[in-house]
């Protein structure tokens, strides 16, 4: 789950239909819980690709590629785009087992396709499956809870490497030991070891430690690069052909430009013949360089120099090689990056090296003013390179094709992403004061953002691929990873946050959506309208109200030149202008000075208020209230906090206010939680860690997670006890119950739920909150919990 840490553990795929259900509460009061939204739902609104992760191109031209942050396989054959395998559909052949990552791809000249997965639901799995364009049908042919054909006494751990060809061999690497891999061969319905760690390593001696399979030809062979223990060479490159191992590198050998060889990597074959390119590190005396080779017929050739000049490209010079790919024809394109950040592909063919595309290069009557390609890369026998890039002005991300001079795109962020769309529930929800429910999740094929529940249909609220206003024609590019941290939703359905940008003028900003659709407020590097002199550089929290003004916390840049400084900042945004609320080195409430903003909590509501917890000069921290250029201060540390007998307030870590100014924060205080209510200048006690738990008798919380509050005074939070016990509690007019835990069973005992993330609670005492079951047929859905009689 290399990139889904933000999911845990709802990430649980199952495709059902919504419907409503009674659970009983386990003391006062009863609340009927309606399930609204579960992991797995289709999405019938149409969404773009926009982010694209590995790419393939066959002799014919087709392409297959991932996409939307490894949750689809697509294969594309002219202009049509074939869904081969997406996150949240079932494994075919596994029963109650759903793709979840879908990761490395090979694409033969047959238009198959063998490809690494992982599995969520009944099994959780690592496997490598095969699709077949013929019958459109998958198979796995090795999976992680497999036993590999050497000598150990565990599973495989891993998969690493898939390669596919013609003959539909696939060879692939796995990882047996934290750091040991192996490389095997599939063929005839049976997976044979090639070579495994502790085998003898032919022609230096010693034995191997790690081998990976690099690349497959046509004919069976397979390039292999390793690591030795006790050989006359810590790493090796082998052509293994039918039990025979021939050695084509090994450390310690002279390299073309002085020294000897430290270590490789990018090894690719270039041809049936074993003529290979790859990246070597050269030691000589007390300089080092990482260059770019080609072995042809046993002779090496120097094809790019770390740190000199391009011949080509005047005033670039070189600085990393970050891939190698070849058609096997001796020829092989690569991606370099210069020291000036620039990139270009180039390619280099039977002596001659050419450059296939340049970040800086105009393009006459191609898509786009300029491309840039910053991701993965493919060539076919024919020379047509695949790679994954951006472009300026339009903006778009994709897949582009360069044959020749004629660059034209494959797929990009303006192509709609087709067939099936699944949803994996993110942690975060908002909740409007009217019931409008937005949501963090991921959408197959697109990736993360934010969506809306619009009349039991989801829509798209905030996503990767769309357009926004005020940015130079950029898109959203990426959403980052979602705080535990709620998010302002209008009651039409508007919010704002903080997000990567592509192709406009700056790489992030903050994005605000009304009707109009998604608008740039604010941007890295650009100034600030309503603060003289003033540019952002960066952003945190983003809230938004009812009307539509914003708050975010950051840092930007004062003055100019050498006298220029960076503060830490709280930046009010309303009618078109920025306003500071609070800014680094100010003097707070209470004689000390602002310190920090950042990785805090903070609010602001219909009347404009806003709420942040602050880090103090004294060493403290506190809870902050703002209206109108006027600073309150809520709380503070090592002041006394009411019903904790005598106790102190220590740091804050969530804030939030409703429209009456009554203010929720939570505090930790020596090794305890609790959470507060503050009123009228006053603060009285919600709840805190070591109370007993409503609705299970001598039990007492552990931890409080983060509070929500209405425009009557009800709050709501998430508490924990006995480590693994959780619950959604209620507390209005001074009593605590609670709406849903761990304790009791679903509706007809088709399970119970088994942890609790964010809340919503809006002006008529509904909670919003998403659930992980055990048992039930929606192991992962948000609930809307509304008290009995309403």
């Amino acid at each position: 789950m290399k990139i889904k840490q933000w999911l845990t553990a709802i990430w649980l795929l199952v495709l059902v239909a919504s419907r409503p259900w009674v659970v009983q509460a386990q003391s006062s009061g009863t609340f009927k819980l309606t399930p609204m939204i579960s992991t797995g739902t289709p999405v019938t609104a149409p969404v773009n690709f926009a982010q694209f992760n590995t790419v393939a191109i066959n002799t014919h031209g087709h392409v297959a590629f991932i996409a939307g942050e490894y949750t689809g396989l697509y294969l594309q054959i002219g202009n049509s785009i074939t869904p081969i395998a997406s996150t949240a559909e079932p494994v075919p052949g596994l029963s109650g087992v759903y793709f979840d990552e879908l990761l490395g791809l090979s694409l033969n000249n047959n238009s198959d396709v063998a490809f690494i997965a992982t599995t969520f639901g009944a099994r959780a799995l690592k496997g490598i499956f095969l699709y077949s364009a013929s019958t459109r049908t998958i198979r796995s042919i090795v999976l992680s809870s497999d036993r590999p054909p050497v000598p150990t006494f565990s599973s495989y751990q891993d998969f690493l490497h898939v390669l596919l060809n013609d003959s539909g061999q696939v060879a692939f690497t796995g990882s047996l030991f934290a750091t040991q891999t192996a490389a095997f061969l599939w063929e005839r319905e049976r997976v044979q070891a090639i070579a495994a760690p502790t085998q003898p390593a032919p022609s230096v001696g010693g034995q191997f430690t790690a081998v990976a399979v690099r690349s497959l030809t046509n004919s069976g062979k397979l390039l292999l690069q390793a690591s030795v223990r006790n050989g006359s060479a810590s790493s090796v490159v082998f052509l293994y052909s039918a039990g025979t191992f021939r050695l084509l590198l090994a450390t310690g050998q002279a390299a073309p430009v002085g020294g000897t060889f430290e270590r490789f990597s990018q090894t690719v074959l270039i041809s049936e013949e074993g003529d290979l390119a790859f990246v070597g590190f050269a030691l000589n005396g007390y300089s080092a360089s990482v260059n770019l080779y080609a072995m042809i017929g046993g002779r090496l050739e120097t094809v790019a120099v770390g740190g000199q000049s391009v011949t080509l490209l005047v005033g670039e010079r070189y600085e990393d090689f970050p891939t190698i790919v070849s058609n096997q024809q001796r020829e092989f394109a690569f991606r370099a990056v210069f020291e000036s950040g620039r990139q270009a592909v180039l390619v280099y063919s039977r002596g001659t090296l050419s450059v296939a595309l340049y970040s800086q290069k105009s393009v006459v009557g191609g898509v786009a003013d300029r491309f840039v390609p910053t991701g993965d890369l493919a060539i076919n026998a024919d020379r047509t390179i695949a790679f994954v890039g951006h472009t300026v002005n339009p903006g778009t991300v994709g897949i582009y094709l360069v044959n020749g001079l004629n660059v034209t795109p494959a797929v990009t962020s303006r192509t709609s992403v087709p067939g099936a769309r699944h949803l994996l529930l993110g942690s975060d929800l908002g909740f409007s004061p009217n019931g409008t429910l937005a949501f963090s999740g991921l959408v197959t094929g697109n990736g993360r953002g934010l969506h809306l529940s619009d009349s039991g249909a989801i829509r798209p609220l905030l996503v990767p691929g769309q357009s926004v206003a005020n940015s130079g024609n950029g898109i959203v590019s990426e959403i980052p990873d979602f705080e535990p941290n709620r998010f302002g939703l209008s009651d039409q359905g508007g919010t704002a946050m903080s997000v990567s940008l592509l192709g406009g003028v700056s790489e992030i900003g903050v994005v605000r959506v009304l009707t109009r659709g998604p608008e740039a407020i604010a941007l890295f590097g650009r100034d600030a309208p309503g603060l003289p002199n003033t540019l952002f550089v960066s952003f945190e929290d983003v809230v938004m109200n009812q009307s539509g003004m914003v708050v975010f916390n950051g840092i930007i840049r004062q003055g100019s030149g050498e006298d220029a400084t960076e503060k830490q900042a709280i930046i009010r945004y309303a009618n078109g202008q920025h306003q500071l609320v609070a800014v680094e080195s100010q003097l707070a409430p209470g004689d000390a000075r602002f310190v920090s903003f950042n990785s805090k909590d903070l609010w602001i509501n219909n009347d404009g208020e806003i709420a942040f917890i602050a880090s103090l000069d004294d060493g403290d921290e506190g809870v902050f209230l703002w209206l109108g250029g006027r600073l309150t201060l809520v709380a503070k540390g090592q002041r006394q906090a009411p019903g904790l007998g005598g106790r102190e307030y220590g740091q804050f870590e969530s804030v939030m206010l409703n429209d009456r100014g009554e203010v929720v924060f939570q505090t930790y205080y020596e090794d305890d939680q609790a959470i507060f209510h503050w009123a009228s200048g006053r603060a009285s006690l919600v709840a805190h860690t070591g109370m007993e738990v409503p609705g299970d008798a001598g039990r007492l919380f552990q931890s409080l997670g983060q509070a929500v509050i209405n425009n009557a005074g009800q709050i709501a939070f998430i508490g924990t006890w006995l480590t693994i016990r959780q619950g959604v509690f209620m507390f209005d007019k001074g009593a605590l119950r609670p709406v849903a835990t761990t304790l009791q069973s679903l509706s007809g005992g088709t399970g119970r739920f088994s942890r609790f993330y964010s809340l919503g609670l809006n002006r008529e005492g509904h909670i919003a909150f998403t659930a992980a079951t055990n048992g039930s047929s929606l192991p992962s859905a948000i609930y809307v919990a509304t008290p009995a009689g309403n």
